[in-house]
């Protein structure tokens, strides 16, 4: 290998450590703080990305009315490991020494079991619902596109 292929290996291996540091200092979203999905003026879209470290989750709200209709896809990043679960409003988020749980109604088919890549339907109720993504294996990083109509 010549000397540049070094540098690329040294480069990359430089990267991957620092990517696993910051997922593993909570650098990258998660459930301690909630963060508020924002839409530009006049979208009804957004996109988010992150990283999610092994074991943990990112939690993101959405404030929407009722008879709203909301897509939540994920934009491929070479993963398939990331799982959501979409709550109703009224949830809540317990934080003990345990970790983190979380309590409320889960939409169908965005259960915890269910480990949705993504979810589509008309919204029930008028609040702030509740994004929650995870990992179903290891660390993964997320891209996501949130519509809403």
């Amino acid at each position: 290998m010549g000397r540049f292929g070094v540098i690329r290996l040294r480069a990359a291996y430089v990267a991957a450590t620092l990517a696993s540091a910051l997922w593993a200092s909570g650098a990258q979203a998660d459930c301690r703080q909630t963060v508020a999905v924002q839409f530009a003026p006049g979208a009804s879209a957004a996109n988010i990305e992150g990283g999610i470290a092994r074991g943990e989750i990112a939690c993101l709200t959405l404030g929407a009315r009722a008879g709203q209709h909301v897509s939540i896809v994920q934009r491929s990043r070479g993963e398939d490991n990331i799982a959501m679960q979409f709550y109703r409003p009224g949830w809540k988020i317990d934080r003990g020494a345990e970790g983190i749980d979380i309590h409320g109604s889960a939409l169908p088919g965005a259960e915890e079991a269910a480990d949705a890549p993504g979810w589509t339907g008309q919204l029930p109720t008028t609040g702030n619902y509740l994004l929650v993504l995870g990992t179903t294996r290891g660390s993964g990083a997320y891209r996501i596109r949130i519509e809403i109509r």
